[in-house]
């Protein structure tokens, strides 16, 4: 059932996200498939260490994020779920307070262990 579904990748797409703002890496990386990889507007390409690793070393502040207009398309067999949604960070870059917008597309593939992100992309020309 589609709604079912929408419902179970908005929270996991939620829990994803709360990770990253509140920098708590290693349960990041528990919703994070060991293939992932990671792209970007700028031809950036990460596999899962690179991701967890660029990301620890950044200097963002987050404070609080946002998603909208989240659309999910499942497989047929409920087991692949494609999100595409906009999010919103607020946070801090060196003591600046800014906001960063993007346009997300993420896959989520259902194992054993539940949902688990094998592929993003990220886009900040919106």
């Amino acid at each position: 059932m589609q709604v079912n579904i929408t419902r179970q990748i908005e929270i996991e797409l939620k829990r994803y996200l709360y990770a990253f703002n509140d920098r708590k890496w290693e349960e990041f990386s528990s919703h994070i498939d060991d293939d992932f990889k990671y792209f970007t507007d700028r031809c950036v390409i990460q596999n899962k260490e690179q991701f967890i690793s660029y990301l620890s070393k950044n200097t963002w502040d987050g404070r609080g994020y946002n998603i909208s207009d989240l659309n999910v398309i499942s497989s047929e067999n409920e087991d692949l779920a494609v999100a595409r949604y906009k999010a919103e960070f607020i946070g801090y870059e060196n003591d600046k307070k800014i906001t960063v917008y993007a346009i997300e597309t993420t896959i989520f593939a259902k194992g054993k262990s539940g949902w688990k992100i094998v592929h993003s992309h990220t886009s900040n020309k919106i």
